[in-house]
């Protein structure tokens, strides 16, 4: 990270880079034409280096070496570099064109669903799929009461009646009765 450069951060530096001798291309070119900030590891690699050399001249309080770090930050901001813009690539943009259209279209045929009665909507919900089970159910459970209640009726005429039409309407009979019966449960408990 870098620091915004003060004016008490800029004479501290000054006075460390004028006092210190660092090897050429060192640190020299870290005020060159004034900058704005200054990165934070090159403050610290500057202190370090003054810290272990000694002074050409004078003993200055000014010196980055003679303060803290925290003491000559005092005022000053960090300086965060803006994020590059990054285009993004033709393909994608295209793929997000074809997204975006098909998740329009889509919210625009669920708006517009009720609209036109004549239109088929082929997307069921879970809910219509139950109400379809369940009426199937009482149609073969219907079915099946009348197909055993008429083959015991025709047993049960077997031995009351010899001919095969006493059986065939004894077995009517009993389904047609169980049937019935079934009908008016089935409509007392939907009118419940």
């Amino acid at each position: 990270p870098a620091v915004v450069v003060t004016p008490k951060l800029k004479a501290a530096l000054t006075v460390a880079l004028a006092a210190h001798s660092f090897s050429e291309g060192e640190h020299h070119d870290v005020l060159k034409g004034s900058p704005a900030h200054v990165t934070f590891d090159t403050l610290q690699a500057i202190q370090k280096h003054c810290k272990t050399q000694t002074h050409k001249g004078e003993n200055s309080a000014d010196c980055l070496c003679n303060q803290s770090l925290f003491k000559l930050l005092a005022g000053s901001a960090i300086h965060e570099e803006p994020l590059p813009v990054i285009e993004p690539s033709p393909e994608i943009i295209e793929w997000r064109r074809k997204v975006q259209a098909k998740v329009d279209s889509i919210a625009y045929d669920k708006m517009t669903r009720n609209v036109d009665p004549g239109r088929q909507d082929f997307f069921q919900t879970p809910l219509d799929v139950k109400e379809i089970r369940r009426q199937f159910s009482v149609v073969f459970n219907l079915l099946a009461t009348g197909a055993a209640c008429f083959a015991f009726g025709y047993y049960a005429g077997y031995g009351a009646f010899p001919t095969l039409t006493g059986q065939v309407l004894c077995g009517i009979i009993a389904a047609v009765v169980a049937m019935i019966a079934e009908l008016w449960f089935l409509i007392r408990a939907s009118w419940l």
